[in-house]
């Protein structure tokens, strides 16, 4: 009687049961999308060359048959700031929205309104197209489609924001980059899990705005990941999983959510030698 009575006062109450699961789904669903952005950046790593300038100007040959693009611009980087000039001032605490793939883009000469010959020319050079789509940008109306083949990914746009007609190619995503994020998210769920037993007794200050500060950044590379997954089959650009840590507002949250999650991390080492119950 005695024994039964002492067991039913060390089980925890529902609500601490359901406390308990929620903690853990929460630092789980932070963990796996912090990891799987490593995992795509190292696998990144690996991304094939971007169009040479000969090869860009044979792709704008195909759209524009005879009328060579009126300027090249490219970044080699696998990513980094868009803009050479911004380099003068990296901002590397409070962010950029200036960052993204490296790239290669072609501005037309002449002005092109219609998209659909376009898109029908460079698919018969063995291209995968998207549908042409209507867009606005500014209150200029336009049109894009989505092209790719092999290493590159293609983006053909009217009406964009230097209201001329532009070919735009990125890099497509690695084989390594897919299989290096999935694996690294696979190792964040256990992660999570682990971490979320040193939490039983609750997260504490540092813990709490740790992951609450990692969040931000943790529901828009989990976006990522998942679009890049999609993607892979599709004709779209893909967006690299770790950019958003990178611009304004989420560099910051993120660089300061890290810093709470060391503390934590610490304090958490800290009371498992020493034996301490209090929260990290």
């Amino acid at each position: 009687m005695t024994a039964a009575i002492a067991t039913q006062a060390r089980r925890p109450s529902p609500s601490r049961r359901i406390g308990r699961a929620a903690r853990t789904v929460w630092i789980m669903a932070v963990m796996v999308p912090l990891t799987g952005m490593l995992g795509a950046w190292l696998g990144w790593q690996h991304a094939a060359a971007l169009p040479a300038e000969a090869e860009m100007l044979a792709i704008v040959e195909v759209l524009t048959p005879g009328d060579p693009p009126a300027k090249l611009e490219r970044r080699d980087h696998i990513a980094g700031l868009i803009y050479a000039v911004d380099e003068e001032n990296p901002r590397f605490i409070s962010g950029a929205d200036d960052y993204g793939a490296g790239y290669v883009e072609a501005d037309f000469y002449v002005g092109i309104t219609q998209l659909g010959p376009l898109a029908h020319r460079i698919e018969a050079a063995g291209w995968r197209t998207s549908l042409v789509r209507a867009t606005e940008l500014d209150g200029t109306a336009g049109q894009e489609f989505t092209a790719a083949r092999g290493d590159w990914r293609l983006l053909v746009q009217s009406g964009n924001r230097n209201q001329k007609a532009m070919a735009y190619v990125e890099r497509s995503e690695p084989p390594a980059a897919l299989v290096l994020s999935v694996v690294f998210a696979v190792l964040g769920a256990g992660l999570g899990r682990v971490l979320s037993r040193g939490a039983r007794r609750g997260l504490g200050l540092s813990g709490t705005l740790a992951f609450l500060l990692l969040t931000v950044n943790s529901i828009l590379a989990g976006t990522a990941l998942v679009t890049d997954l999609v993607s892979t089959t599709g004709t779209g650009l893909f967006p690299l999983p770790w950019e958003y840590s990178a611009t304004v507002l989420v560099r910051p949250l993120t660089l300061t959510g890290l810093l709470f999650l060391i503390i934590w991390l610490c304090r958490l080492v800290v009371r498992g030698v020493s034996g301490s119950p209090r929260h990290p």
